[in-house]
């Protein structure tokens, strides 16, 4: 079973706003705290060093699907709704 898990930061527009748009979709996630330690080093594992959140990954047991920084959700601030609906599309048919 695929898991979705949203890196974000307390009352921040732009992870607000991308967690709007997953429950539309109804996709199921895990929300983190970005400026966790644990978190900091589990996204540098997955190769991740882009820490400006959200940041969005996406597993499926052991092994990472996906990684989406802020930098592939956002353009110039605007939510790239596109990338968010692939990936309700790719996540919906494995989450409850």
């Amino acid at each position: 079973m695929a898991e979705v898990i949203v890196y974000s930061q307390k009352e921040h527009p732009q992870c607000e706003e991308l967690k709007g748009v997953l429950r539309e979709q109804g996709v199921s996630y895990r929300e983190i705290n970005i400026h966790n330690p644990e978190a900091v080093i589990a996204l540098k594992e997955q190769g991740c060093t882009a820490l400006e959140p959200p940041v969005i990954s996406v597993r499926s047991g052991n092994r990472i699907q996906n990684v989406l920084t802020n930098d592939d959700l956002f353009w110039d601030g605007t939510l790239i709704r596109e990338a968010v609906l692939d990936l309700a599309g790719k996540t919906s048919s494995v989450i409850t």
